[in-house]
């Protein structure tokens, strides 16, 4: 039997100045494992949303395995600022 890999915890979408990104570090994790040709799984809940639904797509088309479980709250988003030092400065948007 193979190990699997598993990254279970937030997959959010990052909101940059530049667009969205997958984010989360347990989801970007499974997917970055999965790139040594390891196999991985990402586990989390995502909101009954377009935003849910884009991650489930986002997922799917990098071939990862996921169990994903469906909530009735909004897909997480962090508004991702960059300051004039080039630093990251990041909110959680809450509920």
């Amino acid at each position: 039997m193979d190990n699997l890999i598993i990254g279970m915890g937030e997959a959010l979408w990052d909101v940059l100045p530049t667009g969205k990104k997958i984010g989360g570090a347990p989801a970007n994790f499974a997917f970055h494992v999965s790139q040594f040709g390891l196999p991985s799984c990402v586990v989390s809940a995502i909101g009954d949303d377009s935003l849910g639904k884009e991650i489930v797509e986002n997922l799917t088309s990098k071939g990862l395995r996921q169990h994903i479980e469906t909530v009735p709250y909004p897909t997480g988003i962090v508004q991702v600022e960059i300051d004039q030092a080039g630093i990251p400065q990041y909110d959680i948007k809450e509920n």
